[in-house]
């Protein structure tokens, strides 16, 4: 395996107020500061692993986790060597509570960011329903389940997620003229 460790934090973009019901319902207690225009969700003893910014369904950005600084600049370092543009901003870690963060393009245009040294909450991590996630296992940061993306372009993609990036394959759905590519960076599928 590579440096990224797991699927550390994503940013949705939606309405908020929805998402604060399907929040209550799934567990999700809600990270604090939350405004109208943006909702955060703890899972664990995490400040949050889930943002919600107001605006059309979708994907805002996904945050990948490596566990040093010195594994950060050996990812950006590769991407920048294969010619994604990449990106630092000491302001976007502030506002998204990790020491150290850049951000690039997929060849989808996904904003990925990258980081490490994520903000771990004084308060208890207190689900509404008592709801249990398990996001470590035996002293290892497993992160978030999963995150699903559709692309354009599938071999770059896989070859930027596979190759570049170090992820594994887990197993492939083929159907009709649609497919499913299934990796992971961590025993977690």
């Amino acid at each position: 395996m590579g440096d990224i460790t797991a699927l550390g934090y994503v940013g949705l973009t939606g309405p908020v107020e929805e998402w604060q019901e399907i929040a209550d319902i799934l567990g999700l207690q809600t990270a604090t500061p939350s405004t109208p225009s943006e909702a955060r969700f703890r899972v664990d003893e995490r400040a949050w692993r889930i943002a919600v910014q107001a605006g059309e369904p979708g994907i805002g950005y996904i945050g990948w986790e490596v566990g040093s600084r010195a594994a950060l600049a050996r990812v950006r370092d590769k991407l920048g060597a294969a010619g994604f543009a990449v990106e630092s901003d000491s302001g976007l870690a502030r506002a998204r509570g990790v020491l150290d963060v850049f951000t690039c393009r997929d060849p989808s245009g996904f904003r990925l960011e990258f980081f490490y040294g994520a903000e771990v909450s004084s308060a208890p991590f207190t689900s509404p329903t008592g709801a249990r996630f398990i996001t470590s296992s035996g002293g290892r940061t497993l992160g978030l389940g999963h995150v699903v993306m559709f692309v354009d372009d599938v071999q770059a993609t896989s070859d930027l997620y596979m190759r570049l990036l170090e992820f594994q394959p887990s197993d492939s759905i083929i159907h009709g003229a649609m497919g499913a590519t299934f990796a992971h960076i961590n025993p977690r599928h």
